[in-house]
C-alpha cells in the first residue's frame, strides 16, 4: 500500500520534537520547575504513547513496533540507545573538561579528541577480520563494551595537571572499544530481522540512537551543574576555623598578598577570593569524574544484556 499515515507521522514528529526541546531546554530552564518543560514533557509523553498505540493498530505503520518481539533486535535496540548516550555524553564532556579546566584553546581541545575516532578506525578492520572468522560477535560485543568503559574509566582519573597527552591512552582504549561494538551490534541486532522488513528494523534503531543521544547529552550536563553544587557544599563545609589546614593556607595567602603591597585587609580579602576559587575549581573537576563514572556505570551495566541476544543464524557452525 502506498497510503501515508498522517496521524501517525504527525504523532512522531510532535513528540519528538517536544522531547528533544525538553532535552535541549531542560537544564537551563530548571528541569520540571519550569511549566514550559512540564508542557514539553505532557505533549511527548500523550504523543508518543498514542503514537506507538496507534502504529500497533494500524494496518499500514510506519514504524513497525512489532518487530521488537524479536528478542534479539529488541536488546539490540536497547544497546544501541545506550550506545547513544555515552557516545554523545562523552563527546560532549571532553571538548568542556578540556576547555573549562583546562584552558585548552578550542582548536587543541578538537585535535586531541581525534584519537578515539583514529582508534576506532585503525581496529575496525580487525573487527570485521575476527567476524569473517567466525568469532562470536557477542563476545567481541561484550569486549568491547567494557572495554569503552575503561576508556572513560581513565578519564575520571584525570585530574587540573592533566596535559594533552593524558589523553591519548583512555581515548584510544574508548576508540579500540567502539571499534569492536559498531559492527557486531549493527549485525546481531538486525540478524533475525526478515530481509523485507529491514528498512524499518534500521529506522527503529537509528531513532533510538539519536533519542539515546538527546538524552545523554542532557544527562551529562544536568549532572555537571547538579553535581558541582553538591560538592561546592561539601567542600565550603569544610572551611571552618576548626580546620587545622585552613589557617596555614590562609596566612600564606595572605603573606603573599602583603608581598605585592595589598593592604592587610585587602590581603585578607583577596585570600579568601582564591580560596573560593578553589573550592569552584575543585567542584567543577569532582563533578566532571562524577559524569564520566556515571557513563562508565552505564556501560558496565548493560554489557551482560548482550546474552540475551541469540548468536547470528550465519555465524553457526
Amino acid at each position: 500500500s502506498n497510503r501515508i499515515d498522517y496521524w501517525g507521522l504527525g504523532m512522531l514528529v510532535t513528540g519528538i520534537a517536544a522531547l528533544q526541546i525538553m532535552f535541549d531546554k531542560g537544564q537551563e530552564d530548571d528541569w520540571f520547575g519550569s511549566h514550559f518543560i512540564v508542557t514539553l514533557a505532557v505533549i511527548a509523553v500523550v504523543c508518543l504513547t498514542v503514537f506507538v498505540i496507534w502504529e500497533l493498530r494500524s494496518k499500514d505503520p510506519i514504524v513497525r513496533f512489532r518487530l521488537l518481539k524479536y528478542r534479539t533486535f529488541a536488546v539490540g535496540v536497547g544497546l544501541s540507545a545506550a550506545m547513544g548516550i555515552v557516545l554523545f555524553g562523552s563527546t560532549v564532556l571532553l571538548p568542556l573538561f578540556m576547555q573549562e579546566m583546562l584552558g585548552f584553546p578550542a582548536v587543541t581541545a578538537g585535535e586531541w579528541n581525534t584519537p578515539r575516532g583514529l582508534a576506532t578506525m585503525a581496529f575496525m578492520p580487525i573487527a570485521g577480520i575476527l567476524i569473517s572468522r567466525r568469532w562470536d560477535m557477542r563476545k567481541m560485543l561484550f569486549l568491547g563494551t567494557l572495554t569503552a568503559a575503561a576508556g572513560l574509566f581513565g578519564f575520571s582519573l584525570l585530574d587540573l595537571s592533566a596535559g594533552p597527552w593524558s589523553f591519548v591512552l583512555p581515548e584510544a582504549i574508548m576508540g579500540l572499544g567502539f571499534s569492536f561494538i559498531f559492527v557486531p551490534l549493527a549485525t546481531i541486532t538486525v540478524d533475525p530481522i526478515p530481509a523485507e522488513q529491514m528498512g524499518y528494523a534500521t529506522s527503529i534503531i537509528a531513532l533510538m540512537r539519536n533519542i539515546g543521544g538527546g538524552l545523554g547529552i542532557s544527562a551529562v550536563t544536568t549532572l555537571l551543574a547538579r553535581r558541582e553544587q553538591v560538592h561546592q557544599d561539601q567542600l565550603a563545609a569544610h572551611i571552618t576555623t576548626f580546620n587545622p589546614l585552613l589557617a596555614p593556607l590562609l596566612h600564606e595567602l595572605h603573606q603573599r598578598m602583603a608581598q605585592f603591597g595589598v593592604s592587610f585587609t585587602g590581603a585578607g580579602r583577596h585570600a579568601l577570593q582564591i580560596l573560593y576559587d578553589l573550592v569552584l575549581k575543585q567542584a567543577a573537576l569532582l563533578s566532571y569524574i562524577d559524569a564520566f563514572r556515571f557513563l562508565t556505570i552505564l556501560f558496565v551495566m548493560v554489557a551482560p544484556l548482550v546474552w540475551l541476544m541469540r548468536k547470528p543464524v550465519h555465524d553457526t557452525d
